[in-house]
């Protein structure tokens, strides 16, 4: 058994492609206690992709970016590029979804994150609404491990915005039925990590088993390799910004 290990929330938190906090292609209920900005790139193979474009699947970039607009609420912005479709789609599809702290670790024992997808748009195949707890602990002085488990709703829940319709309604969609790969059901993950610099991480998004290592090698950037059900490779990059400073170091020039 390990020992609990009660982690601040200035740590930083390890990226998945999605440039949210998580490990590969599932997210974590790690918090930070500051806010910063986050900025993110991935690249997915095509038998692995996420969205559904023109009836098939293709290589994809992801882009995300986040930042926190309350104590307890994220929210974060993805917009996918499939450059063999560019000319046809243009930029590509967005999809905005948010984070809620439920509890934090430090004060409960346990981690719990709400995920919410932005029930607007045309594209649900990034959509995921999810609950999420966790447990970290201490192998060592130097070794630290985290444990999460979560259940992604199977279908999607949408408001139809086409022209003309000007009823409230909501629609639920079958992710099955819709071919939407993209967290139903339960799925997990673990990580371990070495002073924060280094580590390796496991997941599984309900369909595949994947893994990863990723470094840090400056407090503000993450890189990570990883591989799917090891038959094919990805990768993303993360880059994070403070956009809070502590008042001692605001006024550390003043006399």
């Amino acid at each position: 058994m390990f020992s609990t290990l009660a982690l601040p929330g200035s740590l930083n938190a390890q990226i998945n492609v999605l440039a949210k906090p998580g490990y590969i292609m599932t997210p974590n209920a790690q918090w930070k206690s500051g806010n910063e900005l986050s900025l993110g790139f991935s690249y997915v193979p095509k038998s692995y992709a996420i969205n559904h474009f023109v009836g098939d699947y293709y290589t994809e970039n992801i882009y995300g970016v986040g930042v926190r607009l309350a104590h307890f609420m994220e929210v974060y912005l993805n917009i996918t590029r499939v450059g063999e479709r560019a000319g046809d789609i243009g930029i590509g599809d967005r999809h905005v979804s948010f984070r809620f702290q439920l509890l934090a670790e430090e004060k409960r024992g346990i981690s719990a994150v709400l995920l919410v997808s932005a029930p607007f748009g045309t594209n649900h195949h990034l959509n995921h609404d999810a609950l999420l707890l966790e447990k970290t602990g201490k192998l060592s002085p130097s070794v630290r491990i985290r444990l999460t488990g979560g259940y992604a709703l199977p279908f999607v829940v949408s408001i139809p915005t086409g022209e003309g319709d000007r009823s409230l309604s909501i629609l639920l969609k079958s992710k099955e039925q819709a071919n939407i790969r993209y967290l139903s059901g339960f799925f997990g993950g673990l990580s371990f990590d070495w002073k924060e610099k280094a580590g390796f991480s496991l997941d599984h998004d309900g369909n595949t088993l994947n893994a990863g290592v990723f470094v840090k090698p400056l407090p503000w950037l993450q890189l990570q390799g990883h591989t799917f059900e090891c038959k094919e490779l990805g990768f993303n990059f993360s880059l994070h910004f403070p956009l809070s400073v502590a008042p001692k170091e605001m006024r550390v020039d003043e006399k």
